[in-house]
């Protein structure tokens, strides 16, 4: 009978994560005996029509999981169309995010370790929303939204265990535009922009790290024949800021573009091809400090290709 081992080979913390460690002989990773959830949920839903132009939507719930306290959450949502071009939304609501396995029961990390007596996290959110749609065939709208993030949970501790100790709040907007300019043709553009703070005890740091506060999408579909179709997505992302406590300068701005070649007939057979990062740009992700020193790498240009058929 062949025996079989596992290793667990990983960046450690003592040299910004630059040195590979072996860390199999403190194996389990998991605390097994502890590790459990059992989820009870509850939730109701309900649309409420007040008037011909006006309606109400309602939704409730809770929650109830192994070695976590009961929560609930609401949402509410009114939306006014006075014409049929115009439409207007108001929406309130009160969530949270469990913690996952890795936030509860992960051991042996230097990086990162389990705290099982952890709280869920609460976001509560106010938004509004104005759609314009002056043709069947053309939309665009704008989104005002603002965020209150509590218990938020995060390793980046002086013992590295997850803890609930921060609070953020994130405010912005989303605007968006979409219109059939042809039979099979379509168009579409979004740009959205977040700032916000985040606070963690007597500390304040005046944005949000590891996020891009501005960012531009633009699509084209085009319809080249009957069976031919071809796509183009572009993307432009600003900078990250980095967490407070690391000195690294912040990740640069990026631009990529995308481009899908599509074939399809009429019995349902279709091929698809695509070059994503057609430029070849070069762009990272931000990792947290004492990890990963040289951020997270994106794939440069790549290629797939897919065939199938509807039926």
């Amino acid at each position: 009978m062949k025996k079989s081992s596992l290793s667990a080979i990983t960046t450690e913390t003592v040299n910004n994560g630059t040195d590979l460690v072996d860390y199999s002989d403190s194996a389990p990773f998991l605390d097994k005996n502890a590790a459990q959830r059992h989820t009870d949920e509850f939730y109701l839903g309900d649309m409420i029509e007040l008037s011909d132009q006006l309606a109400l939507s309602l939704n409730v719930g809770a929650t109830k999981a192994s070695n976590i306290s009961f929560h609930s959450y609401k949402r509410a949502a009114l939306v006014f169309q006075p014409y049929r071009q115009h439409i207007l939304k108001f929406m309130v609501g009160d969530a949270y995010r469990l913690p996952s396995w890795q936030e509860m029961y992960t051991l042996n990390n230097p990086a990162r370790i389990g705290n099982p007596d952890l709280e869920p996290e609460h976001a509560i959110s106010y938004e509004t929303q104005y759609l314009y749609k002056p043709t069947a065939d053309a939309s665009m709208g704008i989104n005002l939204f603002y965020i209150h993030n509590t218990e938020q949970i995060t390793s980046n501790t002086a013992d590295h265990t997850f803890q609930n100790v921060g609070e953020r709040n994130i405010l912005g907007f989303e605007t968006e535009f979409r219109e059939k300019i042809g039979e099979d043709d379509n168009v579409a553009f979004s740009y959205s922009y977040i700032s916000g703070e985040t606070i963690k005890g007597n500390v304040t740091t005046d944005y949000l790290p590891f996020a891009s506060q501005h960012m531009l999408k633009a699509a084209l579909s085009y319809a080249l024949a009957p069976e031919w179709k071809v796509g183009l997505i572009g993307r432009y992302s600003s900078i990250k800021e980095r967490r407070p406590n690391d000195n690294r300068s912040a990740t640069d701005a990026f631009t990529t573009a995308d481009i899908v070649l599509g074939w399809e007939n009429y019995q349902g057979f279709y091929v698809q091809g695509a070059i994503k990062n057609l430029a070849d740009e070069i762009y990272r992700y931000p990792s947290p400090p004492s990890t990963y020193q040289d951020d997270y790498p994106v794939e440069g240009r790549t290629y797939w290709v897919r065939t199938g058929w509807k039926f």
